[in-house]
């Protein structure tokens, strides 16, 4: 392949939606300025996928418990989103991130969210080892 027009011929033999995929990437990136929901969880959430797991295990008319697993790192910029966004909702909660080691807590304070966040070490072949709840 030596031309413009070869490298578009060999793509369009290849993948036939290829224009398509990149048009979208395109207006995506125009519309949201990220290619893609993946790039703009890692540009906004600071995470690459959405929490695994979450649910609420406590919640009244002014506060929230949430729980969930993570995937790869904290998305700590939702929860400083949801301190300014809420400013009268008091919530904490749990995280973990088995695959790299990682446990952790935060709570809303009067300055933002805390974060406390320990390395750990997990034996796989105990299910307890998960905040996700059982199947029993």
């Amino acid at each position: 392949m030596t031309t413009r027009e070869e490298l578009q011929a060999f793509l369009d033999k290849l993948s036939p939606d290829y224009r398509h995929q990149a048009d979208q990437a395109k207006a995506a990136e125009d519309a949201t300025g990220a290619r893609s929901w993946y790039h703009w969880r890692l540009n906004h959430w600071n995470t690459k996928w959405n929490a695994v797991g979450p649910r609420i295990t406590d919640k009244s008319d002014t506060s929230v418990i949430i729980k969930f697993d993570a995937a790869d790192s904290v998305p700590i910029p939702i929860f400083s989103a949801l301190a300014v966004r809420f400013p009268d909702l008091e919530f904490k909660g749990e995280f973990l991130e088995e695959c790299l080691n990682f446990q952790g807590t935060f709570e809303k304070t009067p300055d933002g969210v805390s974060f406390k966040i320990e390395e750990v070490e997990f034996d796989f072949n105990e299910v307890e080892t998960s905040i996700l709840p059982s199947d029993e």
